[in-house]
């Protein structure tokens, strides 16, 4: 399978999710969260509020772990950067967000309701339902 193919393939598992988990460190210790999500590309949207721990741990330190997928033995790893969006990127991860979530509009009006995009620098696609398990990973 080329590469196109795998970003193709990644991209429409992606979009046909709708929670992913994320991973944070605070003083060397890991917490995590499961959080509705939303996606550019390959990028990874989410929205908090600025005062819930995962806020405050990106924060301090921006890199995060995802993992996303589960009920349909395939899952996707990833591993990136975080960071808080504002102005128009804010806006644009807004609107894809609502639309992916439309329940999630009541939130957005809060101004402590922040959008974070994750830019990842490695991903792994796997899926075992198929013998045998196919996976493979993107290093950006």
């Amino acid at each position: 399978m080329s590469e196109q193919e795998r970003i193709k393939l990644l991209l429409n598992f992606l979009s046909n999710q709708r929670f992913l988990v994320v991973a944070t460190t605070w003083e060397q210790l890991p917490q995590a969260a499961v959080v509705a999500f939303s996606s550019s590309g390959m990028e990874i949207v989410f929205s908090t509020f600025d005062t819930t721990r995962k806020f405050r741990n990106i924060q301090s330190d921006s890199h995060v772990a995802l993992v996303i997928g589960w009920d349909e033995y395939i899952t996707v790893q990833c591993e990136g950067v975080a960071r808080i969006t504002t102005g128009a990127e804010e806006s644009e991860c807004k609107r894809l967000h609502i639309l992916k979530h439309p329940e999630s509009e009541k939130y957005s009006f809060d101004e402590s309701n922040r959008y974070l995009k994750v830019a990842p620098e490695w991903l792994r696609y796997t899926d075992i339902s198929t013998d045998p398990e196919f996976t493979f990973e993107i290093r950006r």
